[in-house]
């Protein structure tokens, strides 16, 4: 007596669907990853990017893992379709044929799925990175200069850090390993963000940064009930001002260009001697 799945009589194949489900999440998800980083990876490239530089062993890693993902998967397909026709036509071997196919194959494949995305989501900023006119571009993501607060290279963590405004109040960090390829690129073009790079520990940058705009706000004038009306009256008025129809302007008759030779005015007409009497 089988535990788990039986054959289907007219198809040969499991009559438990757990593997053919798990072997389509594992090919959509996988196709969806690459498709999603193939993506934003071409518009990082077709980017206005001053300086570049592209991460090639997380970039063939991420490749690789969902290439991987979709033929696990579709072997999972192929295996669940064809079950009889593999494992044999004994009914005993369905029991079999389910647990190879769903703990020899797909769970591996959800693995990869798992890992890919981590790799993903954590290691983002990795990948890929560049410096455009106005951004600090990475791999489906971007972080304007404006936002930048400072530059770091803290000696003692080896660290590379990039500290940038988050809301009023909020401060976050994207932090490379300054001995990595990629930490060493971002300190040295760190002036197109318009910063130098400061040598000190991380944690006393934040805290000066944090200090200088708890001050900041501190001396920040309230917005008082007075503010507010005069603003609010300001733009009524403006308001007002927009929907109230423009005076048509008439149209400025042009003098009509003269010919080469003569003039706007008329010329008088030249006026003849009288002849003189003769007086006898």
């Amino acid at each position: 007596m089988n535990l788990f799945a039986s054959f289907i009589p007219e198809s040969g194949i499991l009559d438990n669907n757990s593997a053919l489900v798990l072997g389509v999440v594992i090919v959509a998800i996988s196709a969806f990853l690459l498709g999603m980083f193939l993506y934003y990876f071409y518009k990082f490239k077709k980017s206005n990017l001053k300086e570049f530089y592209v991460n090639k062993y997380l970039f063939s890693t991420i490749i690789s893992l969902t290439t991987l993902g979709i033929i696990i998967g579709s072997l999972v397909i192929v295996f669940f379709t064809n079950a009889r026709a593999i494992f044999g036509p004994d009914d005993l071997k369905a029991d079999l044929a389910n647990n190879v196919i769903i703990y020899a194959m797909a769970f591996p494949g959800l693995a990869v799925v798992i890992s890919t995305f981590t790799i993903l989501l954590i290691w983002t900023h990795l990948f890929g990175v560049g410096f455009s006119e106005n951004r600090f571009e990475m791999i489906g993501e971007n972080l304007p200069y404006s936002k930048i607060v400072a530059v770091v290279d803290d000696e003692e963590a080896k660290k590379a850090v990039i500290i940038y405004r988050q809301g009023r109040t909020k401060f976050r960090t994207l932090v490379f390993k300054k001995t990595s390829v990629v930490g060493l690129f971002v300190l040295s073009n760190a002036k197109l963000t318009g910063h130098d790079v400061i040598l000190e520990k991380v944690s006393k940058v934040l805290d000066d940064v944090d200090a200088a705009n708890t001050q900041m706000l501190a001396n920040a004038k309230p917005l008082t009930e007075e503010v507010k009306v005069e603003v609010a009256l300001n733009q009524e008025v403006s308001k007002k001002a927009e929907a109230e129809p423009k005076p048509e302007k008439k149209p400025v008759s042009k003098p009509k260009p003269s010919v080469q030779g003569e003039t706007s005015e008329k010329p008088k007409p030249i006026k003849k001697p009288k002849p003189e009497k003769n007086e006898d």
